[in-house]
């Protein structure tokens, strides 16, 4: 994991914030589940701003003001977290992590959607290859 820093400017000064480049399988479910909803999977609902909201909290570890927290970012300057989200979602970007998801919930369909296939046991008597006899006359 790596941190990529963003310049911004916070109260008039030019600061830096850094952010992960990438997140931890646990962040990651963390993230989807609070922003996309599966009950009906023909019809997945997309919560951008939760999406947005927890990918800042979740992937912002250096900054000038308070990280890991909802209400922090909340009160900041429309336009400083707009530049923030820019270039962080160019690393997470929210398909790639729907997609993820989607192919193991088509994974697990076709598993329960495939017919199984039986097999038919041979019997002993009909394995292997028959000799000829051979009698004395």
């Amino acid at each position: 994991m790596v941190l990529i820093p963003i310049t911004i400017t916070y109260n008039g000064q030019e600061q830096t914030v850094e952010f992960e480049d990438s997140l931890t399988f646990g962040e990651t479910e963390a993230l989807i589940s609070g922003s996309v909803d599966l009950s009906d999977v023909t019809k997945p609902k997309i919560d951008l701003s939760n999406y947005r909201m927890n990918l800042l909290v979740l992937t912002i570890k250096k900054a000038p003001f308070k990280v890991g927290d909802i209400t922090t970012i909340k009160m900041l300057d429309a336009k400083v977290v707009k530049h923030m989200l820019k270039e962080i979602t160019k690393v997470h970007p929210l398909a790639t992590y729907i997609e993820d998801w989607m192919a193991t919930f088509q994974s697990f369909e076709e598993e329960i959607d495939s017919p199984t296939e039986s097999t038919t046991p041979v019997p002993a008597n009909l394995a292997g290859q028959r000799k000829k006899s051979t009698s004395s006359q």
